[in-house]
């Protein structure tokens, strides 16, 4: 019965997200104020990291973040959460069995880089333009396999700019996405 249990479980986790991310949409526009607290952004990671292979433990898809610097920041934990699980969950939904999701981190005088590569197909160039449109989803032939609301980047977006940061996109060779998520340092 194991097999069953896991689906149920992986949908149930779709039903909870889809809804959580309507909540999100339904709030983001009216004022919200940041809660910044200390967080470390490699024990943030690794927790994340952790969290999602338990709801995708289906996919056999590894990941590398030996390269996440133990960095304190300040930030709001609510809206970082928000945005790191959306962007790993698109890398794990899109990566094929037996890759690699590779995080990194880097700091600058004024930013905290978190990078995300993973080796799916990427994004097409004419669907750049539009990945943070609401309930919009990409007409490629990954996409028609994937089931989601088109709300992940739209809410990913929000949660980035109220953060002050910002998201950069950029398809890699032979395959696969790279996205460089720049927080301000606090």
């Amino acid at each position: 019965h194991q097999p069953s249990y896991d689906l149920v479980a992986v949908e149930l986790d779709r039903m909870q997200t889809l809804i959580d991310n309507l909540l999100v949409i339904s709030h983001s526009r009216q004022p919200y104020e940041l809660q910044l607290a200390p967080l470390w952004i490699n024990d943030f990671i690794s927790d994340e990291v952790g969290r999602l292979q338990r709801i995708f433990k289906q996919k056999t898809i590894q990941f590398d973040f030996s390269n996440v610097q133990s960095l304190k920041i300040q930030t709001d934990i609510y809206l970082l959460q928000l945005a790191i699980d959306n962007i790993l969950r698109n890398a794990i939904l899109y990566s094929p069995d037996n890759s690699t999701i590779t995080i990194s981190s880097k700091k600058t005088a004024e930013h905290i880089n978190l990078h995300v590569r993973d080796e799916g197909p990427g994004i097409p160039t004419e669907e750049l333009d539009h990945i943070f449109d609401p309930f919009i989803r990409g007409k490629s032939r990954p996409h028609e396999i994937m089931k989601g609301s088109g709300l992940g980047l739209s809410i990913t977006s929000w949660a980035v700019t109220l953060l002050n940061g910002s998201i950069a996109f950029e398809n890699c060779q032979p395959q696969g996405l790279l996205v460089t998520l720049k927080l301000p340092v606090i």
